[in-house]
């Protein structure tokens, strides 16, 4: 049987830098993918339709034409690179890019290799190990991990996340850049916006209550904070027991990843519409979700410790969404 494939069309050989294109070849071969080059617009539209397991890489300007001039409707078969961080060619196409779930930024290397990974290993075996197997390195791992019960542990368990991540950062001084000093910060501003949705969003018997009185969870409601650090990254990821998060749910943070921004109302009692994921990633390189209908969705975000500040707001994010 031949391996399946990843074809490449548009700009993203020519943009991308070698050691993002080496993390690209590198993710292939770990899960035995072929790397395709070659095949014109209309070939490329036909074979995937042929070859349901091969998979498309293609820049947004180049997905525009394909939509445009082929009626190709991006998918799961679909990974949309991205290099910068404003990407107006995504509003002639987002209608029909509803079901697009992976934006790739094309700039870190170890970012793009350990996304690549998660979703080939995703697509060609069904099987999700999560972005901490991806990125974070056994040898130097460090967890912490807390089972919610009652919102009112929130501040108490922001304060805990940010220490865990900042006791790591002291311990690794010598891999200091400029500005990483606010990553543990960040991810506890995270942790709240991600906690509010996974604690009342998420269950639609709570997702209209009032957000200022405490809310205690029984057993099938609580929600499960895992803090994951080696020395060059950190990652957190926040678990609900609900699997509610819809399939378009993700066009939202698509949207805000490529540089676009609804008007949104805030509401500070019931919880405002989408406000939280516009703000995370302003904060975030990477945010995943990983759903299973009806039993849990986990959203992951990443930090570099090696990215500076101005380099991780400057560049684009990576989003990526895992339906079972």
């Amino acid at each position: 049987m031949n391996a399946a494939q990843v074809h490449i069309i548009g700009t993203v050989c020519s943009r991308m830098g070698p050691l993002a294109f080496n993390a690209l070849n590198d993710a292939c071969t770990e899960n035995n993918l072929e790397l395709c080059q070659g095949l014109n617009e209309t070939s490329i539209v036909q074979h995937l339709k042929t070859h349901p397991h091969d998979m498309l890489l293609a820049d947004i300007k180049t997905l525009a034409e394909l939509v445009e001039n082929q009626q190709f409707e991006p998918n799961e078969q679909t990974l949309a690179a991205i290099f910068e961080r404003y990407n107006p060619e995504f509003a002639t196409f987002q209608s029909k890019g509803k079901h697009l779930r992976y934006l790739v930024s094309a700039r870190h290397p170890a970012l793009l290799r350990a996304s690549l990974s998660a979703i080939f290993r995703f697509r060609f075996d069904q099987h999700f190990l999560g972005i901490p197997h991806h990125i974070i390195n056994k040898d130097h791992k460090k967890v912490y991990r807390h089972k919610l019960k009652s919102s009112s542990e929130r501040t108490a368990l922001q304060n805990a996340t940010i220490d865990f991540f900042s006791k790591e950062l002291e311990n690794t001084k010598n891999k200091h850049v400029l500005g990483n000093s606010s990553y543990p910060k960040y991810m506890g501003d995270i942790l709240d916006e991600l906690l509010m949705n996974a604690i009342w969003d998420a269950n639609e018997k709570r997702a209209h209550t009032d957000r200022t009185h405490e809310t205690n969870l029984d057993s099938t409601e609580q929600v499960i904070v895992e803090a994951e650090c080696d020395h060059e990254s950190f990652v957190l990821s926040v678990t609900d027991s609900q699997g509610s998060f819809p399939e378009l749910g993700i066009q939202k943070p698509l949207k805000y990843a490529l540089g676009f921004r609804d008007e949104i109302e805030i509401n500070e009692g019931s919880g405002g519409a989408g406000l939280g994921l516009y703000m995370t990633l302003q904060k975030a390189a990477l945010l995943s979700f990983e759903v299973e209908r009806g039993k849990y969705t986990r959203v992951t975000v990443v930090q570099r410790m090696d990215q500076p500040l101005t380099e991780m707001q400057r560049w684009p994010r990576t989003v990526l969404f895992f339906l079972k």
